[in-house]
């Protein structure tokens, strides 16, 4: 059973219930037992397209022309795993879900500590800021997203990230317009930032340094990342 939201009109809501397939050697199972309902996961929803929160989950084909997606929560689950001996059978992980019944996902390991999730689709979706390098920085950024007509300010303040839906801001180090795919793949590090921001299909308005800067200050983490853990 997954709990899915209209992704253009976030107060529509159904319920599906899904067939579960058999799983195939080295997948797993997850039971989600309890999960935790907050502002973040708000958040994921309206940011859902442009950080990709919708694709850590992704709900299944929809026969009513509807963008159904599944808002990731933080909460509790069992492993559910024939294919992955005993061992599976007394792991509870909490970490990061859908709301749903159950997950199936990709141990790329499962020991008494950690149950890793490697399913192809996640390993190139995360970004994270580089603290250590992002303190003392003091950076603005106004981002356009040309195809879906958005607008966002990114600023980073006390070695932190902060963000919002709004009109460009005046006093922003640089303006930089451009579409949602070449957006994700420059902050997930699977196109070359440099190339990309000097390429003709984007277009700047300010400093090209500091949006080097600002873009430099994210890091992509290995493939294997824990998804779950205990």
């Amino acid at each position: 059973m997954d709990l899915e939201v209209d992704r253009q009109h976030l107060s529509t809501v159904r319920i599906v219930d899904a067939a579960s397939a058999a799983l195939q050697p080295g997948e797993a199972r997850l039971r989600v037992r309890r999960f935790a309902l907050t502002a973040n996961n708000i958040t994921y929803a309206v940011f859902g397209d442009m950080m990709q929160y919708w694709n850590f989950f992704p709900a299944g084909p929809a026969d009513d022309g509807v963008n159904w997606g599944r808002v990731p929560v933080w909460g509790f689950a069992d492993v559910e795993a024939p294919t992955l001996g005993a061992l599976a059978e007394y792991i509870r992980d909490y970490g990061y879900l859908p709301m749903s019944h159950k997950l199936r996902g990709h141990a790329g390991r499962l020991d008494d500590r950690v149950f890793v999730d490697i399913a192809a689709h996640l390993g190139a979706m995360a970004a994270a800021l580089n603290g250590p390098a992002a303190e003392g920085k003091d950076l603005k950024v106004n981002l356009v997203i040309s195809d879906t007509q958005q607008s966002f300010v990114l600023w980073i303040e006390n070695a932190v990230l902060h963000h919002r839906q709004a009109a460009p801001a005046p006093d922003a180090n640089v303006t930089i317009s451009m579409k949602k795919d070449t957006f994700i793949r420059m902050i997930t590090s699977t196109a070359d930032i440099k190339d990309t921001l000097f390429s003709s299909d984007v277009k700047i308005t300010g400093s090209r340094i500091d949006l080097v800067r600002f873009f430099s200050l994210f890091d992509k983490p290995p493939a294997m990342f824990s998804i779950v853990t205990p």
